[in-house]
Formats: C-alpha cells, structure tokens, sequence
C-alpha cells in the first residue's frame, strides 16, 4: 500500500471530541452569565466548573499522526513524538479509547482508534496492524491506559 509505505504523514482528529467541548463551553458559559446576573453566585460557579471541563476536552485532545517510522501526538499545547523503532509494545484500554505507545524509559498516550475520525483512519489501522507485526509488538489490554501520561517523549516545538 503506498499510502503506508510512502512515508505521508496519516491524520486522525477528535472532531466529535473537540465538538462537544466547544459546545459545552457555550452552553454553560451563557448558563454561567445568566445565573451571575440573576444573582445566584453558586450555580454560577458549578456552571463554571463545566466551563472549564469543556475547555479541557478542547486543549488537550490532541490530533495524532504516524507513517511508518514515527508517531507524533500533538494538542494545543504540547507535542510528543516516538519513532516506531522505540516502541516495544502497546496498551490499550477495553474501548480503544486510549492507546499508549511503550519504549524505553518513554511513553506516548494518545487516543485510541475509538476516537480516530478522518480520510485516513483505515490506513492508520492498517499501519499500526503493519506495523505490529513487522516489529512483532505485543499489545496489552489494561485500564491503567486510560491514567497513563507520556513520558520522555514530548517535543519542544
């Protein structure tokens, strides 16, 4: 397949995710500003605190990229990578919700192919399956993925 072999970058974006952060930013920002200027301070709050998940699903669903011999996740504020080289195994959770890519002394957390939407979603499943076994990766199934955080991988742009 050249689209897997030709070293293009394939892109996988959370747009649900990301839709639904924005609009629960507007949603409970209007719900906020209205309960402040009623005058009812602590719904104001608990609105707010909504406001603020929103905007953590927004931030840090990162969109993730590979070819063949990297894989980059990016949000809008950090930016890790690990190169397919370094990677010893991988961990996703029961939904495929999470996955981490394991190496030495390093970890990359991205999300799963549960959120993967995009033209090129069939190609990075069909890369990362490549890939398994070109490597011969072991993938491990655990609920800790979900927690994990990546680890000496993070890139300063």
């Amino acid at each position: 397949m050249t689209v897997v072999d030709g070293g293009k970058l394939l892109v996988a974006k959370p747009t649900f995710i990301r839709v639904v952060g924005w609009i629960s930013i507007l949603f409970f920002l209007f719900g906020t500003i209205g309960a402040w200027r009623a005058g009812a301070y602590k719904p104001a709050m608990i609105f707010l605190v909504f406001v603020g998940l929103g905007l953590f699903l927004v931030l840090f669903s990162g969109t993730l990229e590979m070819n063949s011999e990297i894989i980059i996740f990016h949000t809008y504020l950090k930016r890790y990578q690990i190169r397919w080289d370094e990677v010893t195994h991988l961990e996703l959770d029961r939904v495929g919700s999470t996955m981490v890519f394991w190496g030495e002394n390093k970890r990359l957390v991205g999300m799963g192919p549960y959120y993967w939407q995009g033209a090129d979603r069939k190609d990075m499943l069909l890369l990362v399956a490549t890939q398994i076994d070109k490597l011969g990766l072991t993938v491990r199934q655990s609920e800790k993925a979900m927690f994990r955080r990546s680890k000496n991988t993070r890139v300063r742009a």
